[in-house]
């Protein structure tokens, strides 16, 4: 069957009807706009050809699961996920497989937790007033947030924004597991899908 315009297979982009060819001698500043996207396009598609090799999918497999291994150990913070689906995702799209690409996760966890200390100190600074404002417009009742002193303020929103933070690893966990659900099933099922 053919795929419909804009339907995600979960896999490759199609092979772009442009050759190198067109672009020796030229520098990409030097392009058309239509001209480089196009070259956009293919050089997307070599990346991604080279990202689901089979060697680079293996060295990604190992490279996160000795992560894993040694975050358990407690040797090392997580650094390195799955993707969990795009390109290198065997099932084309229907969440039956897991890509083994990797996307490094240390650096979003800095991020966060940069972000974190710039909003703990941005609450602290805040006044006694606006800090029971912004937990009303986080769904605090009035009752509960105007017997709390200040600190007690600074601290239930320093708290609620740590818990936001292990959000993000729990998705990840449980989409993990959804897939693991999925590849069970159609891998027990007698009848395959239609492709």
């Amino acid at each position: 069957t053919t795929r419909q315009e804009g339907e995600d297979d979960g896999g490759m982009r199609p092979l772009p009807p442009v050759s190198l060819r067109n672009y020796e001698g030229h520098s990409r500043s030097s392009l058309s706009v239509t001209a480089r996207e196009d070259f956009t396009q293919l050089i997307t598609y070599v990346e991604e050809t080279l990202a689901i090799s089979p060697w680079n999918l293996a060295e990604n497999y190992h490279v996160v699961c000795e992560d894993v291994r040694r975050t358990k150990a407690g040797k090392t913070h997580e650094s390195f996920q799955f993707v969990l689906n795009g390109p290198g995702e065997p099932s084309a799209g229907r969440g039956e497989g897991l890509s083994f690409l990797k996307r490094k996760s240390k650096k979003k966890e800095d991020k966060e937790t940069k972000d974190s200390k710039r909003v703990t100190e941005d609450y602290r600074r805040l006044k006694e007033p606006d800090l029971r404002r912004r937990l009303m417009r986080y769904g605090y009742e009035w009752e509960r947030v105007k017997t709390l002193k200040r600190w007690d303020l600074v601290s239930l929103l320093r708290s609620r924004d740590d818990s936001k933070k292990g959000e993000s690893r729990h998705h990840y966990l449980k989409r993990l597991q959804e897939i693991f659900h999925n590849q069970e099933f159609a891998l027990s099922h007698h009848n395959p899908p239609d492709s």
